[in-house]
């Protein structure tokens, strides 16, 4: 009996996410609508392209799962629609500048909006931030946020910025332990970086109990997360200098005896490439 309530359960939890995450696909159709709607006074509005634009429900869910994850959530805290409309278009300014800033250091333009006809990335992207953070400061106004609203959100895109800025392995003098991974890089790339989209909300909504409680849980889940990416990521980060937490495990828990022991079980080139590296540094640790 005790089995049948816990799958009834499971079946309405997944239908009440079904529906939620459908409903965030045709709430993201609007907040899409909206910024495009918000850029057409300026002169450059042509340039500007929407690459996701119009994508069935799959491919946009593939493209912009934790848009939809964070508009769900939104929803599941029975904040009205007009609302949670306002709300995404933050998510979508947030999102492209972050995306903006990643752009200019990997020399890339890409993201839920481009701007064509420039060619340099920098310049290109810097223009994108600029527009995104000023249709930011009219949505606050909308909301009617206080002036230390906007200081807020800078306070913790400085945060996430600080923290990447800490992923150079070549400026430590040491490989950076597995404490100082997780608290100085991975808790703003991670944790604080996936909180972005409960900022405003964590601060103009009235039960402020409940939105630190899912403010809570994402960044439990973005640290995860990128526990994860670092573990998927090890021979990229390797060979680009990227301080990386699989790697500092494997130089401060494990003794070398384990990890040649490691080696031998291991094929694949890089990784034993890694590890031998991994024994070089723990030697002189």
């Amino acid at each position: 009996m005790a089995n049948k309530i816990e799958l009834g359960k499971l079946i309405i939890g997944n239908i009440k996410l079904s529906k939620l995450m459908k409903n965030a696909y045709k709430n993201y159709l609007e907040i899409e609508k909206s910024i495009e709607k918000r850029l057409e006074d300026l002169n450059y509005n042509e340039n500007i392209v929407f690459p996701n634009k119009n994508l069935s429900f799959i491919e946009s869910y593939k493209k912009n799962f934790f848009t939809f994850l964070m508009l769900s959530i939104l929803e599941n805290m029975k904040i009205k629609k007009g609302k949670i409309l306002k709300y995404g278009e933050i998510i979508f300014c947030l999102r492209t500048i972050i995306t903006s800033t990643d752009n200019m250091i990997d020399n890339e333009n890409k993201g839920v909006i481009i701007l064509k006809n420039i060619e340099n990335h920098t310049v290109n992207n810097t223009l994108l931030i600029l527009t995104m953070q000023n249709i930011l400061n009219l949505i606050l106004k909308e909301l009617k946020a206080s002036d230390s609203t906007m200081s807020f959100i800078l306070n913790k895109i400085y945060s996430v910025a600080k923290s990447e800025s800490q992923r150079d392995s070549t400026k430590y003098s040491k490989y950076p332990n597995p404490e100082y991974v997780i608290n100085e890089i991975h808790k703003g790339i991670g944790g604080e970086l996936l909180q972005l989209s409960l900022w405003v909300p964590s601060i103009l909504e009235s039960d402020k109990e409940l939105v630190n409680k899912y403010n809570d849980s994402l960044f439990d889940i973005g640290m995860a997360l990128q526990g994860l990416d670092d573990l998927c990521d090890m021979e990229e980060d390797f060979k680009a200098s990227q301080v990386n937490l699989g790697i500092s495990k494997l130089i401060y828990e494990f003794n070398i005896d384990k990890i040649i022991f490691i080696i031998k079980l291991i094929s694949n080139h890089y990784l034993e490439n890694i590890l031998k590296c991994i024994i070089y540094t723990l030697s002189n640790v």
